[in-house]
Formats: structure tokens, C-alpha cells, sequence
């Protein structure tokens, strides 16, 4: 017999499992089961034509815009990581970035809609980081 996987829920997943109706919610727990213990779900259909090499590629309107919000969220990511490793104060950070703290704490939350790139590399700059971009052709 096979040792079945652990299942870990995610967000509100698991309230809203528990929110769905009982044999709803008992056909979901069945499929869960079959996965958990190493099978395919019943009913199963592979995600091929929605595969994207990046969240932002789905989900935003433009490639234009895909590319921006990538670089945003790279840029966003390692000011948090620095700031977090170099066990800096939001109020020291601040200080460094020449920012309000709440601004910092609005970087720290993800507030990614509020930073634009212009924004993101000064901060990244004062915070010592040294920026590369790299241009590629298309395939």
C-alpha cells in the first residue's frame, strides 16, 4: 500500500471546499483522494493550451504590458529578499530610498500596481543592487 500524499489547502480553499454542497463536497474530497493516494481523478483534462511561460503573459492585455510587469515583479522580489536579509527596518529603508515607510510597506505587501519601473530601479540602486537587462531576439 501506498503512503498517500499530504494535502495542503491553500488561501480560503479549504472554507470553500467546506462550503460547497455535501455531495459536492464529497465527490471533490473522493477526487482529492485519488490524487492524494497516487491515481488520476475521474474526470481529468490536460491544461497544454493554456501554458504560459509566465503568470504576467496570461494575464495581461498586452505582451507590451507582460514584459513591464515582469520586470516590476523581478525588481519588487529582490528589494523585499535584501530588505529582509539585511534585516533592515521599514523606517530605515525609507531613509535609504528617500520614500515615505509606508511606501516601504506598500513594496513589502506587493503592492505591485503602485511602483512603476522607474521607481523600482532607484530604490534597487540606493539599496546597492546592481541592475543587468538583457535584450533577447524573438525565437
Amino acid at each position: 500500500m501506498v503512503e498517500p500524499k499530504p494535502v495542503a489547502f491553500c488561501g480560503s480553499s479549504l472554507e470553500d471546499l467546506r462550503a460547497f454542497p455535501l455531495a459536492a463536497r464529497r465527490e471533490a474530497g473522493h477526487q482529492i483522494d485519488q490524487v492524494q493516494n497516487g491515481q488520476a481523478p475521474d474526470d481529468w483534462k490536460p491544461m497544454s493550451e493554456n501554458r504560459f511561460a509566465s503568470v504576467w503573459d496570461a494575464i495581461e492585455d498586452t505582451p507590451e504590458e507582460a514584459e513591464n510587469m515582469k520586470l516590476r515583479s523581478l525588481l519588487m522580489t529582490a528589494l523585499k529578499n535584501h530588505l529582509t536579509h539585511a534585516e533592515m527596518s521599514q523606517a530605515q529603508a525609507a531613509k535609504l530610498f528617500g520614500v515615505t515607510q509606508p511606501r516601504v510597506s506598500d513594496l513589502m505587501r506587493g503592492k505591485i500596481n503602485l511602483f512603476g519601473l522607474d521607481a523600482l530601479v532607484n530604490m534597487a540602486t540606493a539599496a546597492g543592487l546592481r541592475i543587468e537587462l538583457r535584450v533577447l531576439q524573438p525565437a
